[in-house]
């Protein structure tokens, strides 16, 4: 075999390994959604769960008007808030009720501006 014979069979064998570990991580974060409880706002990933998010009751889920300065109890400026269900903030680490991901730190500002863009009224 040539050279050039030689690089393209060494980038092709390079190319299906990427494309395996990809399907293989793929493959992984979907099995990893499903064992923390569901898709939530993301689509599913082509089934359903049984828990539906109007079944999940629980005070970190904010309803109506959200309050920001309320939640932030310790006044540092800062809550955790749900990265997929937006209305779920704390003034704590925790997880979602809703989908059981981290609940992410982010400054009042941010946590507003979430909820505005995914459309939830803020005081």
């Amino acid at each position: 075999m040539n050279n050039s014979k030689k690089y393209l069979a060494f980038y092709v064998s390079i190319m299906i390994t990427c494309l395996v570990l990809l399907f293989a991580q793929v493959i992984s974060m979907d099995a990893q959604c499903c064992k923390s409880g569901g898709h939530g706002s993301h689509g599913g990933g082509g089934h359903e769960h049984n828990k539906a998010k109007d079944e999940v009751k629980s005070e970190l889920i904010r309803e109506g008007q959200i309050d920001l300065k309320a939640i932030d109890v310790n006044e540092d400026g800062k809550v955790f808030q749900d990265q997929m269900d937006w209305n779920v903030i704390s003034d704590s680490k925790g997880t979602c009720p809703i989908c059981n991901m981290e609940l992410k730190e982010v400054t009042l500002a941010d946590a507003k501006n979430n909820l505005i863009k995914n459309g939830f009224e803020v005081k």
